[in-house]
Parts: C-alpha cells; sequence; structure tokens
C-alpha cells in the first residue's frame, strides 16, 4: 500500500512499480498485484506513477492485476530540474503523470484503476505505450493541462503511438472521453 504521502521533487519517478530491469526472470518475479496507492500527494517530479514491464520476450505470462490508484494528485510532473536530461536520455513518456509500457507481447493486464485522481499540468497527463489488449479503467479523474501540451498517448502496440493534444476544454473532454474511457472526467 501506498497511503498519504507526500512525495516531491524526485528526479526520478516518484513510485514505480517494474519487473524484469535486469532481464532475469526468477521464481514468483512475473506476477505483481494487490496494489493500493491513494490520499498521495506526488508534485514537483520528473515522473510519476510507473507501471512497466521490461520483458520483450519469455515464456511466462507477465501478470498485473488488481491495481488500484484513487484520490491522488499529481502536480507539475516533469517540469524539474532534470527535465532536458529525461527527455534526451529517458524519453519524455517518462515524465507523465501516469505511464504504462510494456515492452512485449506476454504481458496480461487486468482490473487497473485510476478513479478520482487529479492530473495537474504535466509535461503529459496519461502515456499508455504498447499495452495491447490490458484491462485499465478510468473514472472521475480531473484533468487540467495548459493548452498544446500533451494530454495523452495511448497506444495498443507501437504503431499506433502518438501524442494526442488539446487546444481547449471541450477538445481535451473529447480526447479523454474517446482515448481514455473516462465518461465522468472533470477538465479545465
Amino acid at each position: 500500500k501506498c497511503l498519504n504521502n507526500y512525495v516531491h521533487d524526485s528526479q526520478q519517478g516518484a513510485f514505480t512499480v517494474e519487473l524484469g530491469w535486469n532481464g532475469d526472470i526468477g521464481e514468483g518475479q512475473y506476477k505483481l498485484g494487490g496494489l493500493t496507492c491513494t490520499g498521495n500527494l506526488f508534485e514537483n517530479n520528473a515522473g510519476g506513477i510507473g507501471i512497466i514491464s521490461f520483458f520483450e520476450e519469455t515464456d511466462e505470462t507477465i501478470t498485473f492485476s488488481d491495481i488500484m490508484l484513487e484520490d491522488n494528485i499529481f502536480a507539475n510532473t516533469g517540469f524539474n530540474c532534470l527535465q532536458e536530461h529525461i527527455q534526451l536520455d529517458i524519453g519524455d513518456g517518462v515524465a507523465s503523470d501516469i505511464h504504462m509500457w510494456f515492452a512485449g507481447d506476454c504481458q496480461e493486464v487486468k482490473n487497473i484503476s485510476f478513479k478520482d485522481n487529479v492530473f495537474y499540468q504535466g509535461t503529459n497527463l496519461i502515456n499508455l505505450l504498447n499495452i495491447g489488449d490490458a484491462e485499465v479503467d478510468f473514472e472521475g479523474n480531473t484533468y487540467v493541462q495548459t493548452p498544446y501540451q500533451s494530454v495523452c498517448r495511448v497506444a495498443r502496440t507501437y504503431a499506433t503511438q502518438e501524442l494526442v493534444y488539446a487546444e481547449n476544454d471541450e477538445e481535451m473532454a473529447d480526447k479523454v472521453e474517446e482515448l481514455l474511457g473516462d465518461t465522468s472526467a472533470t477538465v479545465h
């Protein structure tokens, strides 16, 4: 559990769950679940929440399940002293409030929920890459983004990825509903 924390001014992601960083998969290292993250304030960090698998190929199914992020505030993600370093060395996707990335197609992603969070003026609010048929639910979140900053990047495969921008609140509401399925979103 990650409850009621204030994580700020980190030069990395505020909170990351990842599998396969070193390329090895050992006994029991291929399932991650049962995570609750609620009531936190993540402010001025290089990245927000990362849910990541580095496995490109394995005989095992990599499973992420039952992950709930609720009632958190993400403020100014990606805006800190290392912003130039992040974009050059790590990639701009990491500088997102939510960053989900799966290297290969061996992932099973189910019951991941982002509910009643506030995503406030990050360099990119939501970044979902190579997520396949992942079961990810966005509900009742508040999205605040300055014009011409990326709202989200959602890609079921690498071939379909593109950053999505919105020039005004109405356009952002349409994009959030279309790409994230958040029909009860508030946008500013």
